[in-house]
């Protein structure tokens, strides 16, 4: 008898531990996830400054009204714009006037706690005086400008592969194999399409490409903002970029051509060496290069209005 309840005893104790492991483990388990997210990607995209009419793209005034324009406008890219300017231009002086001085704003870019770069801001603009209508006419078209000028730049990370010995003079297994790579997102206009390394003896040689894919006008960034908005018909300003820096490895990499990088179709390539920063016998290792451009962009937007007769 004593023995009988004995060993329901253990088969009791048994189950309990059981009982109280199950729990532990899925508690351990489930735990390691909870609350745990994946940080957002915000690097994506090749916008900087975005404009949006709020009031219609097109849209009627009577003579002697004012023209009012809403506009909201975000930075969808990942550099802050700081003091940039909004200028007005497009329409006949004759028939309606706006300040002539420019609207100056700044806006930060997106980041891990606004990824899709929503922050925004209303810039309100006003003519100065009531809309005109020429001589005998009882309707009249016109078209305003709304131009946006500022500095931008783009940062550009790769992994990237470095074969010290890239005709295989020596048997051994290679972790990774050198080749062209195309570096992730960059979120700004103007993009590093692809990196292709280059080994002889103890130097790197990187050919790298950029693109300007942001749908904006491209120019040298010691222009003024007034200079982009009243004096960009100079081929010798216009698709210039500056590149402030390429570093491999904990090195610093010597680049050509010199700046300002003219843009040619809305390309150019770079060439950047790094002299005897590589060991013969070293094995291929993966590293990561950092690529950092800065320049002056434009972006506009476009609000037709058709005057009436009162």
């Amino acid at each position: 008898m004593v023995e009988s309840v004995l060993n329901m005893c253990k088969k009791l104790i048994l189950m309990m531990s059981l009982i109280v492991f199950s729990s532990l483990l899925f508690s351990c388990s489930t735990g390691t996830t909870t609350g745990q997210t994946e940080a957002p990607n915000y690097r994506t995209g090749s916008q900087a400054l975005e404009m949006r009419l709020l009031n219609p793209a097109t849209e009627d005034f009577y003579e002697g009204e004012k023209v009012e324009i809403l506009v909201e406008y975000f930075n969808r890219g990942t550099s802050d714009i700081v003091n940039g300017e909004f200028f007005v231009s497009g329409y006949d002086l004759q028939f309606m006037n706006f300040a002539l001085s420019p609207k100056v704003f700044s806006i930060e870019g997106k980041d891990e706690f606004d990824p899709e770069g929503a922050n925004s801001d209303i810039l309100e603009i006003e003519s100065q005086s009531g809309v005109k209508l020429p001589v005998n006419s009882d309707e009249f078209t016109q078209s305003i400008k709304l131009i946006g000028c500022y500095d931008y730049k783009t940062l550009a990370t790769a992994e990237l592969c470095i074969d010290p010995d890239p005709y295989n003079r020596r048997v051994t297994q290679k972790i990774c194999n050198m080749g062209i790579v195309s570096p992730g997102g960059q979120g700004a206009p103007v993009v590093v399409t692809s990196v292709e390394p280059i080994v002889k003896k103890n130097d790197l040689r990187l050919n790298i490409q950029i693109a300007n894919q942001g749908g904006g006008l491209l120019y040298d960034r010691d222009l003024s903002n007034e200079d982009c908005f009243l004096d960009l018909d100079k081929y010798e300003d216009l698709n210039k970029v500056d590149l402030l820096k390429v570093d491999f490895s904990g090195h610093r990499m010597s680049c050509s051509p010199s700046n300002p990088i003219r843009m040619v179709n809305g390309v150019a390539k770079i060439s950047c060496e790094c002299k005897d920063c590589l060991s013969t016998y070293a094995d291929a290792y993966k590293t990561q290069i950092s690529i950092e451009l800065e320049y002056g962009y434009r972006n506009e937007i476009v609000k037709n209005i058709r005057i009436l007769k009162d």
